[in-house]
């Protein structure tokens, strides 16, 4: 395995090179817009509808708060084809900035939705709209742009610059909803957002045509050709619906403070950077699908040690591990990923990669609100994100299959 200098491995020359530079810079800044509140959003949600609805028992509190989320799921699944095809017809850049222009509107509807609480009908409409416009450019970019051989080393580059901005984000978060009030938040996220959109103007175009009608791409799902695949991007969806929604709020409603869930979330980002650049220089090598087993593995177990600790230091510590396990998983998942979208039609492959996540993330949400309102706790979730990490496997054991 080749072996990097400190200089390499501080200044990342051989990975941002010019033509990956305006996906790393957008990347960068989007990830501190979006990361300085994304952990509060589904608290600031909890709160609204506390406010709206005193009355009404916490378990349908946060059921409201994941019916949210669910509308958001459900508008992807609609806007994902109609999407692709604007990405077809336009390209990348133009894709990419009106991604970034209904993140500003769907961020100022939260930022109305505190006297207009009706503007949270917009608010998760809007979200689910602009993933597909932006998500499935930033996949492709790294597809058509990427090495097939450094993948991994790419991926290791971008996740550090997004975790880098990831862990300063949450404490900023923090400080300024204690401070100033979620309102002045969205509004500092609304203006990295805007100048985060800049760099993108720099992104090289592509000629995407989709080869094949939209229920072709939806027939995609049951072809026996890509069913490990799907079943590993259920488990992914089911996975980061969990930790993106079910975590910040059972972490929240435990310690009732947004400073100090700023600053935890903050120092656990910070430490999963050891791991993070190892993780990407790991995935372009033959231990690929070795490091993938052992770091989906551990976290599926370090999800089950979640729901049965009941210690908030106990929890604090499982989750330091548990970030710094899942580089081991994503990042072996990612590679993966872009290395078999190459051997389909790569515009098509990462369309189901989107509905196939999206249609298990809308799954969970919906079985987690039936469970709460049968009276099961938040921790059921981690049950399911445990099932998820250990479903996310299938990618690799197809790789295996197509590489012996």
């Amino acid at each position: 395995m080749h072996r990097y200098t400190p200089h390499q491995l501080l200044h990342l020359p051989h990975l941002i090179a010019s033509r990956l530079a305006p996906i790393y810079t957008t990347s960068g800044l989007r990830s501190f817009a979006v990361g300085s509140l994304g952990i509060f959003i589904p608290i600031y949600i909890l709160r609204l509808l506390q406010v709206q609805f005193p009355g009404i028992s916490l378990s349908l509190q946060l059921t409201g708060v994941f019916l949210y989320f669910a509308l958001m799921r459900v508008t992807i699944l609609l806007s994902t084809i109609p999407a692709s095809r604007f990405l077809s017809r336009f390209g990348v850049r133009a894709s990419i900035v009106i991604g970034n222009t209904l993140l500003l509107f769907h961020l100022l509807a939260l930022v109305f939705a505190e006297d207009y609480f009706y503007l949270l009908l917009p608010a998760s409409i809007l979200v689910g709209i602009l993933v597909p416009f932006y998500w499935i450019p930033y996949h492709l970019v790294f597809v058509e742009e990427g090495s097939r051989k450094r993948f991994g080393h790419e991926i290791g580059g971008i996740r550090v610059v997004e975790q880098i901005a990831g862990a300063l984000a949450p404490l900023f978060g923090g400080f300024v909803i204690t401070s100033f009030g979620f309102s002045t938040l969205l509004l500092c996220s609304l203006i990295l957002v805007f100048i985060s959109t800049l760099p993108s103007f720099f992104l090289a175009e592509h000629v995407l045509k989709l080869k094949h009608p939209s229920l072709g791409i939806v027939r995609d799902f049951f072809e026996r050709r890509f069913r490990k695949s799907v079943f590993s991007f259920f488990g992914a969806g089911a996975e980061n619906a969990v930790e993106g929604i079910v975590w910040p709020l059972f972490f929240f409603l435990a310690i009732e403070s947004y400073l100090t869930l700023g600053f935890l979330t903050s120092v656990v980002f910070f430490i999963s950077l050891l791991t993070c650049w190892i993780a990407g220089i790991f995935a372009d090598t033959k231990k690929n699908i070795n490091i993938f087993r052992i770091g989906s593995i551990l976290h599926a177990a370090l999800w089950i040690a979640k729901a049965l600790t009941r210690s908030l230091g106990a929890l604090f510590g499982l989750d330091i591990v548990s970030k710094l396990s899942q580089n081991f998983m994503w990042m072996p998942f990612d590679v993966m990923v872009y290395q078999e979208a190459l051997q389909y039609e790569p515009f098509e492959y990462l369309i189901l990669r989107e509905l196939a996540i999206s249609f298990a993330h809308l799954m969970t949400i919906l079985f987690l609100a039936g469970a709460l309102t049968l009276g099961f706790p938040l921790q059921t979730g981690f049950f399911v994100a445990a099932v998820g990490a250990l479903c996310v496997l299938l990618i690799g054991e197809k790789n295996v299959k197509s590489t012996s």
